[in-house]
């Protein structure tokens, strides 16, 4: 493929990911506009680099929103075959291509969403206890750190009355004549 070529025509959305444990390397996954073939059929190129020889798909579909799913899915299938783990800004979230949950009825999509909104909720609540934790742990230094100035001040409030003292000392000594 000549370069500036994708071979899948106009490209609608891509994304640059790293392999983990082989540093500068990237693979990158575009995905071209969803179009009709000769005989009506619906189908989304995508195309897969920087593993070896460049990689052209076709994902089908019974419309154009169907097929860009089904190209997405391809994407993240073609990842996985490799063995190889892919990410996307940070190694802790994988790439974000999101798995595709085919639509099996009404209940099947209900139990599906109420499993990922919990899911969704026990990250939050992790979230909102380590947040409360590190907040805890910022308050005990500042509840420390106010504690170590309260007992400078208490310090710097002596050495005051010392020179204080030492200075109406010092200038007692200068009014009374010296005995010689």
């Amino acid at each position: 493929m000549k370069k500036g070529q994708s071979g899948i025509g106009r490209i609608v959305a891509s994304r640059k990911l790293e392999i983990e444990g082989i540093p500068r390397q990237l693979v990158t996954v575009s995905v071209g506009v969803p179009r009709r073939d000769s005989r009506g059929n619906w189908g989304c190129p995508l195309l897969v680099e920087g593993m070896g020889e460049p990689k052209v798909h076709m994902a089908g579909g019974m419309d154009s929103l169907q097929s860009l799913l089904q190209a997405i899915e391809l994407i993240r299938l073609e990842l996985e075959k490799t063995g190889r783990r892919f990410f996307w800004l940070d190694t802790e979230f994988g790439t974000q291509i999101p798995r595709f949950v085919p639509a099996y009825g009404k209940r099947f999509a209900n139990r599906v969403n109420a499993f990922i909104d919990r899911e969704i909720a026990h990250v939050w609540e992790e979230r909102l206890k380590d947040r409360k934790l590190d907040i805890a742990e910022c308050e005990a230094d500042l509840n420390e750190r106010k504690q170590i100035v309260a007992a400078l001040e208490e310090t710097l409030k002596r050495r005051k009355a010392n020179a204080a003292a030492w200075e109406a000392s010092l200038n007692k000594s200068k009014r009374s004549p010296h005995s010689s």
